[in-house]
């Protein structure tokens, strides 16, 4: 029985073992922490699309786009005669190109993972308010940095698998409201792989 448990286990393996090229598309949560100095943390949700190719027995190299919108909403209330209540509503959304390269513990597209990766993002917010002049401002900003990356692959058949993904991205925006600098993208992808 024992010998018949591993045949079958090979059998599906192999293909797996000679898998070249993953695609990939998974759904994002994370946080962004936009601004060091104010600690300005928004939620976001998004999706990414990726694509690894198999370069030796534990490694590989791709990347992937992905694509998160935020909202937050920034309500302050004078204490004193002097400062005026005021309520802005930002709008962002996040697109980040990420070259990748990965080592697998075991085969490549199968178990734990670890990565590097470069970063490139654009960074675009709306905010509305009524004490803002024009009462809608967009910016527009662009930024780069690096990331380090965890996961594991779940191989359900030949050429297709669901992943868990951790990241941690850091970036460099050029002016990110009164504050530029490094900034944080703390991120979980849940995706399927084929």
């Amino acid at each position: 029985m024992k010998h018949l448990m591993f045949i079958f286990a090979l059998a599906c393996s192999l293909p797996l073992m000679a898998q070249k090229n993953m695609f990939s598309l998974s759904a994002q949560y994370g946080n962004f922490d936009r601004s060091p100095i104010l600690k300005d943390n928004l939620a976001h949700g998004g999706f990414t699309l990726g694509y690894q190719r198999r370069i030796g027995n534990h490694f590989s190299l791709g990347g992937n786009v992905s694509w998160s919108r935020f909202k937050s909403a920034i309500y302050t209330f004078g204490n004193t005669p002097s400062q005026v209540p005021f309520s802005i509503e930002d709008k962002a959304q996040l697109v980040v190109i990420r070259p990748e390269f990965r080592w697998y513990l075991n085969n490549p597209f199968h178990g734990l993972y670890g990565g590097l990766s470069l970063n490139s993002c654009n960074y675009i917010v709306r905010s509305e308010g009524e004490t803002l002049s024009p009462k809608i401002q967009t910016s527009n900003d662009r930024g780069a940095g690096a990331g380090l990356l965890t996961g594991y692959q779940f191989n359900l058949k030949a050429g297709f698998g669901l992943f868990l993904e951790a990241r941690y991205d850091w970036m460099w925006l050029g002016s990110v409201g009164a504050n530029p600098g490094a900034s944080k993208n703390v991120g979980l992808s849940v995706g399927v792989s084929f």
